[in-house]
This record gives structure tokens, sequence and C-alpha cells, in this order.
């Protein structure tokens, strides 16, 4: 059986960052193995136009990953982005009540 590819650590996908003078530091996404692997599985299922759902810790930089890809690098013609903030006081309700908005709006 012929190999269609190699492994390659995330390592790989790194690139250095230099602060652009206008960008906040909050605002710039500094990368790491977790950012690569993020935006990786990101991009393959946006390009196979399968859905995704991050899940995991406060302040790992879920939201920051998509709202980039969302914001600067998308086709707007093929992709439309809602954003829904989520608390720990938020509810099954309120969601749901949120995401029919945005759907029959």
């Amino acid at each position: 059986m012929k190999s269609r590819g190699s492994w390659r650590h995330w390592n790989e996908f790194l690139r250095s960052v230099e602060k652009p003078p206008e960008i906040n530091l909050r605002d710039l996404i500094i990368p790491t193995m977790d950012t690569a692997r993020y935006k990786y599985i990101l991009n393959v299922l946006l390009s196979a136009r399968r859905p995704l759902l991050y899940v995991g810790p406060t302040g790992t930089g879920k939201s920051a990953y998509i709202q980039e890809k969302m914001m600067r690098e998308i086709d707007r013609d093929r992709f439309a982005a809602y954003f829904i903030n989520f608390s720990a006081q938020t509810s099954a309700n309120q969601t749901q009540v949120c995401i029919i908005y945005i759907l029959f709006a």
C-alpha cells in the first residue's frame, strides 16, 4: 500500500509574529502548538462545509481563533458569521431563542 502523506509536528506549522504598531497586544494571537491545532481543524472543517463547535476551559482562545478567521479570512459570499456569547448564567432557552432569532429574523 502506497503512503499518501507523512506526519508533521505541529511546530512546523508555526511562524514567528512581529507585532505591528497599530495592533493592540491583547488582539494579537501568539502562535503555539494549540493555536496551530485549533486553526487547522477550523480550516479543514470550513473547507469541507461541516459545522463546528469549539468547547473547552475559559480563556484558552476558542473565540479569538474563530473570530479572527470569520472576520478576516472567510469568503463573505459563502459564509455568514454570527457570534453568541455565553456565561455561567446563560440558559438553554436563551440560547435557543438567540439561534432562532438569527435564523429567522
